[in-house]
Order: C-alpha cells, then structure tokens, then sequence
C-alpha cells in the first residue's frame, strides 16, 4: 500500500532491462483491481529508470534501499496530504511521455559478424530522439511482444519499432510473418510506429519478384542506413544518418506518417 492507501505492485527481476512482457502479472493486477491500483514497478538489475505506461516503472534494484526512487505520486494524491506541502516531484515523474522503442533484429543477424551492431545503432537513435527533438523513449533489448502487446498506451507514447531489413530478415519465416502483422496493425492504430531500415541491401529488392512482401516494403519506401553498418560512430556519415531517422521517426510521431 502507498501513502494514501493504494495498492502498489512490484515484481523482481534478474535481467538488466525490462520488457513489455515483464508487467503482465501487474496489468492483470491493475485490472482486477481497478481504481485501488496505484503504480506497478519491475526491478531489474540495471541503472537506469524507465516509464512503460502511465502507471508501469521500471526500477533499478538499487531503488529497494532508496527511498528517493519511489516518490512518484498518483494524479489523484498530488492535492492531498502528504503530497501537497512535499516538495515537487522528480523530473522523472514530470517528463514527457515514454515511448518504446523497440528494434526488431532477424536472430541470425544478431550473430552475425557482418551484421554489424544494429542494436548499437537503436541506442543511437534512441539518444538522437531525445538529444534533437526531447522524444523521451525506452529501448526494449529483447523482442519476445505479442502483437496484442506491441501498441503503446497513447498516440504520445507510442511503440517505435525500427526494422532492420537484411537478407536473413526476408529468408525468415517468423520476421516475414511479424513485420507482415506490424505493419497490418499499424494502419489500424495510432500507438504503432514501424520504420523499416535497410541495414544489407537485399539482391532482390531491386528485382521484379513475385513476392507481396518486397511488393509491400517497395510502397513503405525504407530507409537506407546501409552505410552504417560499416561506419565509424563518430563519422560524419553515421550521425547524419542517425539524425535522419531521429527527424523521420519524430515526424511520424507527430502523425505525419506517409
């Protein structure tokens, strides 16, 4: 229970990060419980924060022997005691919405060696949407969401899910099906962002085939960041193209999508 009675969920967790899937028990928490539900949190062995919905945290575990982490009052307590002579919330509790973004990697690229580091490269953009346009996301590492579970909570805090177009990306059945779903899902709501990247030039996306996936992507217009997986980070080459995605991933955001 919180200060003003509310219930208050937390779950542990022994991974650096959390995801999507982490919160189902206290999603199911809160809708079972209602308007008595305050916050859930899932405690990760990380060191940094992260906002997953309105009343879904993710906490360090460092936080379970710091008081200063928790002080993240529900709406409805702010004018209320003890709240209303407490000094003003974290800026973590007034930033701007949270999204996700998530980057959807075919398993065999992420083994690869000249795959290159296309999470690496997610990091970046995450940094690139906050340093140049204040875009607030949190980066989900591992990719296990259901499509139910992809949207996020609001068209301002949408789920951004960059995908990484290779040659193993379109030899993959499951990729194939995902990113067929995605982008069918995408047109149906506005929390749903998807942005293909073509991160290896596939030979047959430059050729006439009867293939109603490469006939999608084709109408989509991907973007080319092929020449990132070889660049140097600090290059001129690689920041222009991480601004690039930034600027088109904050447009859409805006719902200026093509």
């Amino acid at each position: 229970m919180d200060a003003a009675g509310g219930l208050v969920g937390i779950e542990v967790k022994a991974r650096e990060s959390a995801k999507a899937a982490d919160f189902t028990g206290l999603r199911q928490l809160r809708k079972t419980h209602g308007a008595c539900f305050r916050r859930g949190f899932v405690i990760t062995t990380g060191g940094s924060a992260g906002q997953f919905d309105d009343e879904m945290w993710a906490l360090p575990f460092a936080a379970l022997g710091d008081p200063a982490w928790w002080r993240l009052p529900h709406p409805a307590e702010m004018s209320a005691p003890p709240y209303a002579s407490a000094p003003p919330p974290s800026p973590v509790a007034t930033s701007p919405p949270v999204a996700r973004l998530v980057a959807f990697i075919a398993p065999a690229d992420e083994r690869s060696a000249v795959a290159g580091d296309p999470r690496r490269f997610a990091r970046d953009i995450a940094d690139g949407l906050e340093g140049l346009h204040g875009r607030r996301v949190a980066l989900i590492e591992d990719v296990d969401l259901a499509p139910a579970d992809m949207p996020g909570e609001s068209p301002e805090a949408p789920t951004l899910v960059l995908v990484f177009i290779t040659p193993r990306f379109l030899s993959d059945q499951a990729c194939r099906a995902q990113f067929t779903r995605l982008i069918d899902q995408e047109a149906r709501t506005e929390e749903l962002v998807v942005r293909p990247l073509i991160w290896i030039t596939p030979r047959n996306l430059t050729m006439t085939e009867d293939d109603p996936l490469i006939d999608r992507l084709g109408s989509i217009l991907p973007t080319d960041v092929s020449e990132a997986r070889r660049a140097e980070r600090d290059s001129v080459t690689y920041r222009a193209l991480i601004e690039d995605v930034a600027d088109e991933l904050d447009v859409m955001w805006r719902g200026g999508r093509a």
